[in-house]
């Protein structure tokens, strides 16, 4: 007797499947899941990003920071 006629048969076809559509709802929530934590994990504070002459200012966790154009030394302007 081949396995789907066991399925009709004893009437686990309705319970196949949704086990079967569940297991794929899973494996894609966690796909999903996992590839939107893995976007942007370095920079989820950085905010309000600005240009003045040689200087950049951001906020980053509630404190201002600048950083020289050229890429040099980090410092932060405020502490909160």
């Amino acid at each position: 007797m081949s396995r789907r006629i066991l399925f009709l048969v004893k009437g686990y076809e309705l319970m196949y499947r949704s086990l079967l559509l569940a297991a794929l709802l899973l494996v894609c929530a966690t796909a999903a899941l996992g590839q939107t934590a893995r976007v942007g994990d370095g920079a989820r504070l950085l905010r309000f990003p600005d240009i003045h002459g040689d200087m950049i200012a951001f906020v980053y966790a509630g404190d201002i920071w600048t950083v020289p154009a050229a890429g040099e030394a980090l410092g932060a302007q405020t502490e909160g």
